[in-house]
C-alpha cells in the first residue's frame, strides 16, 4: 500500500510499503516508466515473469507496457516509487539534446540511488511547507529536476547524446533574471535589482547564475554589451562614443577598456581591420 504520494504534472513520487510475505497485483503502468528503489527490506520484483531480488543499493526501472509484481520476503519492504510519463521524458530529451528515439533504460542499476532518494526527501519537505505553498511553475521545475537526475545517473539509449550535450537545468527564477538582462542590458543594471527579480540573496544569485551559465551576472552583461557594440561597429557609421552609450556603457573610457580586454585592440582598430578585410 502507498504510505504517501505526491502528484506532479507529468509524474508522481510515493513511498510504497509491503508487509512480510505479501505481494501486490501483477500490473503495468501503461505509458509510464516506474523507478523502484528499495528503502529497506529485500523485496523481489517480478518483471515479465522473471524474478529479481532487490537490496537497498539497487534501482529497477520498469518500462511502459511491461508487467511487474512486488513481493516482500521474511520482512516487510518499503520502496520509493517514481512514475513518469513516457511522453514527458521524450519531450525533455527532444527539447534539450534533440534526441528523438525511444528511451530505453538499463533495467537494473546498482549504487546510484542516493540522489533520487535525497531529492524525494526534499520534495516531501517542500510540499509540507504550508507557509509557502508550491506554485505550478515550481512543481514543473521540481519535476524537471527529477527527470534530469534520472538522465544523469541512469544509463540508456539517451546516454551518449545526453552526456555530450551536458544540458543544464535553469530555474524559473534564473530564467527571469536572464530574460531581464537580455532586454535591459543597454540600460544601467545593479545587483540589487537582479536579486529583487529573482527573489534570491546576492550570494545565492551569483552562485546559482555562475553554476548554470558558467559566468557571473556581470560577465554575462558585459558579453551582451560587447556583442551589441561589435554589431554596431560593423553595421553602422556611428562614432565610437555613440556606440559605447548605445551598448550600455556609462562612459567611453569604460567601453574602451572592456573592448580592449576582450579583443586585444581598440574598437576603432577593430572596425578598420574588419572593413579592410
Amino acid at each position: 500500500m502507498y504510505l504517501s504520494k505526491i502528484w506532479l504534472p507529468n509524474s508522481k513520487v510515493g513511498y510504497y510499503h509491503l508487509e512480510a510475505h505479501h505481494a501486490d497485483e501483477y500490473h503495468g503502468h501503461g505509458d509510464c516508466y516506474q523507478v523502484s528503489i528499495p528503502i529497506f527490506g529485500t523485496p523481489i520484483l517480478n518483471l515479465n515473469n522473471r524474478n529479481n531480488r532487490l537490496i537497498p543499493k539497487d534501482t529497477f526501472i520498469t518500462p511502459p507496457s511491461d508487467q511487474h509484481q512486488n513481493f516482500a520476503g521474511d520482512e516487510s519492504a518499503r520502496f520509493l516509487l517514481i512514475t513518469i510519463e513516457e511522453k514527458f521524458l521524450s519531450k525533455v530529451l527532444e527539447e534539450t539534446v534533440n534526441f528523438t528515439d525511444q528511451v530505453h533504460f538499463a533495467n537494473w542499476n546498482t549504487g546510484i540511488f542516493d540522489r533520487l532518494i535525497k531529492f524525494a526527501e526534499n520534495l516531501y519537505l517542500r510540499m509540507a511547507d504550508s507557509l509557502c505553498p508550491v506554485t505550478l511553475t515550481e512543481m514543473e521545475y521540481l519535476e524537471l529536476q527529477i527527470v534530469h537526475q534520472l538522465f544523469n545517473d541512469y544509463p540508456g539509449s539517451h546516454s551518449d547524446k545526453w552526456i555530450r550535450k551536458k544540458p543544464k537545468l535553469i530555474s524559473p527564477e534564473l530564467k527571469q533574471v536572464v530574460k531581464y538582462i537580455q532586454t535591459e542590458y543597454t540600460n544601467e543594471l545593479c545587483l540589487d535589482n537582479l536579486c529583487e527579480i529573482s527573489g534570491m540573496g546576492k550570494t545565492k544569485l551569483i552562485r546559482s547564475f555562475t553554476g548554470v551559465l558558467g559566468v557571473t551576472p556581470w560577465q554575462y552583461i558585459r558579453e551582451m554589451r560587447l556583442r551589441r557594440a561589435e554589431h554596431l561597429l560593423l553595421t553602422s557609421t556611428d562614432d565610437i562614443t555613440k556606440i559605447a552609450f548605445e551598448s550600455g556603457y556609462g562612459s567611453l573610457s569604460s567601453f574602451e577598456r572592456s573592448f580592449r580586454n576582450r579583443y586585444n585592440m581598440s574598437a576603432d582598430t577593430y572596425r578598420k581591420g574588419k572593413k579592410e578585410n
